[in-house]
């Protein structure tokens, strides 16, 4: 809990892993099967994995599904268990494909499929609540660490604009303080005190991916498709985080910090895929994913941290907005796919997914 604070304002490999990951959803087909349908093709999900998988389409088609999310979250802090849960409802998956019948003449070429829609590739709402008591730290524990060192002058003008967000407002509300004698060595109120500790925090936002697509299909053995996807990231965290005395009458008896973190980003990839059906029953497929690149991610940020009772005025201190612009590279990917046809009665798919993940990068030109 004291460090949460320090990591939710950096790029970190933390967020470079969230925006990399992806959970395909797609259609309601390509989601019953955990979404291992690139081989069976002949679905708009397959546009997010493996496009040769739309050069099973012989006629055209409209698809849009909507979605029901649920997730739940336990956690367990000194000795005390929380539950928590969210639900959400949005679109998985619109497009259309339109299917062209070629003539005799086009050397076993037989159909070329273009699509277009929108494919869920990931979806960042959660919430989860953690609370439990303390009798031998404080988030303020952080902040003293912190701003050991560091001249109460240059805090409390907030010199170059490095304290906005914790010390500086921590200052203002008299939570930190110097010791006496002391420009530059600090103390906080609640050291030693009994606290109960909570921290809530809510994640929204998704990335969609628009894509474009083209695919043919080689008398009914060969399949090859390509796909260029336009990602859009949105992704929003707001945290809630206090403390309140439970051992003794102290004045402030609570102080709290709001977060906020809101991050956007477009970006763009290639799909190249291609699918073999050897025999009526079986489908092999092998699809690679380029990188996809964000150029213009955008973070922007906001704590409001607030005191109760307020020992001085005022109760609450709100910083400013702070904003960077960098860029992402996510990893690289190569799927593998196994279909096989049971007849007109169903049918079983693998997929195998191999992703680098130590290949993802930030970069800003400062």
């Amino acid at each position: 809990l004291i460090g949460f604070g320090g990591s939710l304002f950096a790029q970190s490999a933390e967020d470079a892993l969230i925006y990399s990951q992806t959970f395909y959803t797609g259609t309601a087909r390509s989601a019953a099967m955990g979404g291992a349908f690139g081989a069976l093709g002949a679905d708009l999900s397959v546009a997010a994995t493996n496009p040769a998988g739309m050069g099973l389409f012989r006629y055209s088609e409209y698809s849009i599904t909507p979605a029901f999310n649920f997730n739940t979250a336990h956690s367990l802090y000194n000795g005390v268990g929380m539950d928590d849960n969210n639900a959400n409802i949005g679109l998985n998956n619109f497009g259309f494909v339109s299917a062209q019948k070629l003539g005799s003449n086009s050397n076993g070429w037989k159909y070329i499929q273009f699509a277009a829609g929108m494919n869920k590739v990931n979806n960042f709402h959660s919430s989860f609540t953690t609370q439990g008591p303390s009798s031998n730290s404080s988030r303020l524990d952080a902040y003293v660490s912190d701003a050991n060192g560091i001249n109460y002058q240059d805090i409390g003008n907030n010199t170059n604009k490095n304290y906005s967000f914790y010390l500086q407002p921590a200052w203002d509300l008299y939570l930190i303080d110097t010791i006496t004698g002391s420009p530059n060595m600090y103390s906080q109120p609640f050291a030693g005190a009994g606290l109960s500790q909570e921290l809530q925090k809510n994640t929204f936002g998704a990335v969609n991916q628009w894509f474009f697509s083209v695919s043919a299909n080689y008398n009914n053995v060969l399949y090859l498709g390509a796909t260029v996807g336009l990602n859009s990231l949105k992704y929003t965290s707001q945290s809630y985080y206090s403390e309140v005395v439970t051992s003794d009458n102290l004045s402030p008896h609570n102080w709290g910090v709001n977060e906020r973190v809101e991050t956007s980003g477009t970006g763009i990839n290639l799909k190249l895929g291609a699918i073999v059906q050897p025999a009526n029953w079986i489908r092999l497929g092998i699809a690679f994913h380029s990188p996809t690149y964000y150029w213009n991610m955008n973070d922007s940020w906001q704590t409001k941290t607030y005191v109760d009772p307020s020992w001085t005025s005022p109760s609450s201190v709100l910083s400013p907005v702070g904003s960077y612009n960098y860029t992402l590279t996510t990893p690289w990917k190569v799927l593998g796919d196994v279909g096989l046809i049971i007849g007109k009665w169903g049918s079983i798919s693998a997929e195998y997914e191999r992703v680098d993940y130590s290949s993802m990068k930030f970069h800003s030109t400062d």
